[in-house]
């Protein structure tokens, strides 16, 4: 009762038109995935980057030599632009799926179109001058949850070895949203912690919270049936030793034959980062507010409790809590500790190299309550020499160092102002990798394992049918 004051018309509404957008995403699929095999890895073939080379070495040398070689050899064929800016548009077209269309037509809520695709790509000769970010992307023209755009900036810069080339990847996501997005946002939050507050409460039931919650979402259930083993999940509450506090966790053993039937390549993709352990900390002082694993099939989520049931910073003595809230100005800062390694597989599931295990990477995060995310990396641990693997796999410590002075995460809600008022979330993300340094192994199973992505966009579908759900 206390969520469904919140999660009602016209949430639902709102929940489906942005499924419709991520299902136009997905009804393209196939052109997506060669949209974006042609931005990340070039539109030259090898017979003509052979051919570019030669000619352009032969030229080069008749320069030094005084002769002309343009008389010679003809002017110059044009060189493929270096960069790639891949755009992927969707529009709102006809009317929105609601709930008298899912009883006519039995799909569910969905029309056959609702939002439609529009791709480019614009091969840019210079790169851009400055650096974009969130507030800089493109969002005119979107105009509620069906619109959508994405883009997808591939530049490339001189590696540490002359001649050869890095790459630095620009993302952005936007979609038309609507003005009371981060309100609600944050009156879930706080219907959450009200919800934590009685399981951590004397009268609060691991059981009667996991009951409650099966009977009052069905249609949430049996979505997360597609990943979870329902019937195995714990809700569990515990004393935590030295305190007053109580520790909450759910405990969900993942079903990856289930994961496997609905969406095959996100279970392969969840399969890739096996095993996967974040911890949100103090800035300050290194206390732990969460503790989230995956790891050998068991998915486990934790956080701690004061005497009052808010939750809290729990210190390393597990002597002291601190009250987790908002500063003066409204901001709440946190670091993110991630560990996790990568599992190559191949395209029929088995492990084609070597685990390759990534640094323990700490992540600024600064959270504003008007609507904005800043996430930068702090640091990204040394591995032990042991760890051979990892460095035969590329360059990790300057991979290390591109995390460090280059990776960045923005997510702002924002108007864009016009006469309509529109208002637009805007994601923004930027990762720069060795690519020079990448082995060929490596560099033949990441194109393969981002087609199979991409040609099937799972993972979107995934996140279209959780909408579904939620509406």
């Amino acid at each position: 009762s206390v969520l469904n004051k919140t999660l009602q018309k016209p949430f639902a509404d709102r929940c489906r038109l942005f499924g419709s957008q991520l299902l136009a995403y997905v009804e393209s699929r196939e052109e997506v995935a060669q949209r974006v095999d042609e931005v990340i890895f070039g539109t030259e073939t090898t017979l003509e980057r052979w051919s570019n080379n030669v000619d352009g070495a032969m030229r080069w040398m008749m320069e030094g030599m005084a002769a002309d070689a343009e008389s010679w050899l003809g002017a110059a064929p044009e060189q493929p632009a270096p960069h790639w800016c891949l755009r992927l548009r969707t529009r709102r077209e006809g009317a929105a799926p609601d709930e008298k269309k899912e009883k006519e037509d039995g799909q569910g809520g969905w029309p056959k179109k609702v939002s439609r695709l529009e791709t480019s790509m614009e091969p840019l000769h210079k790169a851009p001058a400055t650096t974009s970010g969130a507030n800089d992307a493109n969002v005119g023209g979107l105009a509620g949850p069906g619109d959508g755009l994405v883009e997808v900036l591939h530049l490339v810069t001189p590696a540490v070895s002359e001649g050869l080339l890095d790459s630095d990847l620009w993302f952005s996501f936007a979609s038309g949203t609507f003005g009371g997005l981060v309100a609600l946002l944050l009156a879930l939050l706080d219907h959450g912690s009200q919800l934590l507050r009685w399981l951590a409460s004397d009268a609060g039931s691991g059981m009667e919270f996991k009951r409650a919650h099966l009977e009052a979402f069905p249609e949430i259930i049996n979505f997360a049936r597609r990943f979870v083993n329902i019937d195995e999940l714990k809700v569990v509450k515990e004393a935590v030793s030295g305190s007053d506090a109580k520790r909450l966790y759910i405990e969900a053993p993942l079903d990856t034959y289930a994961a496997q039937e609905h969406y095959p390549r996100l279970g392969e993709l969840v399969s890739v980062l096996d095993p996967l352990a974040l911890q949100l900390r103090h800035p300050a002082n290194g206390d732990l507010l969460m503790d989230l694993t995956m790891s050998a099939g068991l998915l486990k989520a934790s956080v701690v409790t004061d005497s009052t049931g808010s939750v809290a910073w729990l210190n390393e003595g597990n002597n002291c809590l601190t009250p987790l809230g908002w500063d003066a100005q409204g901001v709440l800062n946190l670091v993110a500790e991630l560990e996790c390694s990568l599992v190559p597989l191949s395209s029929i599931g088995v492990t084609s190299m070597a685990a390759i295990p990534f640094p323990k990477m700490r992540f600024s995060c600064r959270l504003l309550r008007s609507g904005r995310l800043d996430v930068s990396c702090l640091e990204a641990e040394e591995l032990p020499v042991l760890e051979t693997v990892a460095y035969a796999a590329f360059d990790m410590q300057l991979f290390r160092q591109k995390l460090v002075e280059d990776f960045r995460l923005e997510v702002v809600h924002r108007q864009i102002g016009g006469p309509s008022g529109d208002w637009v979330a805007v994601a923004f993300a930027r990762l720069a990798f060795p690519s020079s340094t990448a082995s060929g192994t490596l560099a033949m199973w990441f194109r393969d394992f981002l087609w199979r992505q991409l040609s099937e966009l799972d993972a979107l579908r995934a996140v279209a049918d959780f909408f579904k759900a939620l509406a």
